[in-house]
């Protein structure tokens, strides 16, 4: 079995937030091209903030889902 990478597991905890990329940024206050940077795997964030990335976007999706 094939390991997630940090930038597929990101993508698709994004899209099942059912954010864009352009608004999950402005959440995170990160730019949108780094965001499609990870998701592309052009560009990986160090692991500690691969972290805390992945539990606030875990966070924000059971924050939806309860809305």
């Amino acid at each position: 079995m094939e390991e997630k990478t940090f930038g597929s597991e990101f993508k698709e905890l994004r899209l099942q937030t059912g954010l864009s990329q352009i608004d999950l940024g402005k959440i995170l206050e990160i730019p949108r091209n780094t965001i499609r940077d990870w998701e592309l795997e052009k560009r990986v964030p160090p692991v500690y903030v691969q972290r805390l990335l992945l539990k606030e976007l875990n966070r924000i999706k059971n924050k939806i889902k309860k809305s």
